[in-house]
């Protein structure tokens, strides 16, 4: 294949692992060509035909994980894919191996949280929640710091940014839902 033909470039490159490597464009395009041609079957239950696109793009993708496995987009674009199959084991391994810090927690918690919470995947669940409301709690102390710190070196700018943030964070849709969800999975623990 094309992609196959492309991974002897990547030998010898210097720097450690990579995030993207040459030939992970092509597989994503093959891969969203294959969602796309599923997304033109039929709506009722899945066509056989729309899993086999599905199933085709997670095995392409999964072959260029192996090759890339620090690769950002390949990961995202498996849950994409694996959510499609409802895949939920997969996704969570995927979305575990991202490393995922910081604001990331709270724009991609979405990615595991509805799904967890709806397969009875309660482990899973609790513990997206949780980083949601630990990143908050501990940004709600930390942007003080920096915003004093960074008005006081008379970085206005960054000061700014820190305060938009912050405000970010406070309104967050995933926060509220992760609160909700919350609530829900210690009722259901019966705490």
């Amino acid at each position: 294949s094309l992609y196959t033909a492309t991974t002897c470039l990547d030998e010898g490159g210097q720097g450690g692992e990579r995030e993207v490597k040459v030939g992970d464009d092509l597989v994503l395009l093959a891969a969203h060509g294959l969602v796309d041609l599923c997304n033109r079957q039929p709506q009722q239950e899945m066509s056989v035909d729309g899993r086999s696109y599905l199933l085709s793009a997670a095995c392409v993708l999964e072959t260029a994980y192996k090759h890339s496995p620090a690769g950002f987009q390949l990961a995202l674009a498996m849950i994409e894919v694996y959510a499609r199959l409802d895949m939920l084991s997969r996704i969570c391994e995927l979305y575990t191996a991202l490393d995922i810090k910081h604001v990331q927690i709270d724009s991609l918690s979405h990615l595991v949280l509805g799904d967890a919470y709806e397969t009875g995947m309660w482990a899973e669940a609790s513990q997206c929640c949780s980083n949601v409301d630990m990143l908050w709690k501990g940004s709600r102390y930390e942007n003080v710091d920096f915003m004093r710190r960074a008005f006081r070196q008379g970085n206005f700018r960054h000061g700014a940014e820190i305060v938009r943030l912050d405000q970010l964070l406070k309104f967050s849709h995933q926060r509220i839902m992760a609160i909700s969800e919350s609530f829900a999975l210690d009722a259901l623990r019966g705490r």
